[in-house]
């Protein structure tokens, strides 16, 4: 096998091996990227589940404090015949 390396004159070799150096940075960098961007989605989602629980309460604090009546009248506007 080293016979074969042999017959790549020594420009071409350096060139390759900058090559593979450039496109195993460029892999490194792309995977260091995806890593980031799925952490930032993930806590992204975490921040819009937190408000939407957050909201909900607040309904539903608002909800049960009123009367029965008044519950029912907001719900009449809301339901379609």
């Amino acid at each position: 096998m080293t016979w074969l390396l042999a017959l790549i004159p020594s420009p071409i070799k350096r060139a390759l091996a900058w090559s593979a150096a450039a496109a195993l940075a460029l892999l490194g960098a792309w995977i260091a990227g995806r890593r980031e961007g799925r952490q930032a989605a993930k806590s992204e989602a975490l921040r819009k589940d937190s408000e939407a629980k957050a909201d909900a309460l607040e309904v539903r604090h608002e909800v049960d404090q009123k009367s029965d009546a008044d519950v029912r009248a907001d719900l009449g506007r809301w339901m379609r015949d």
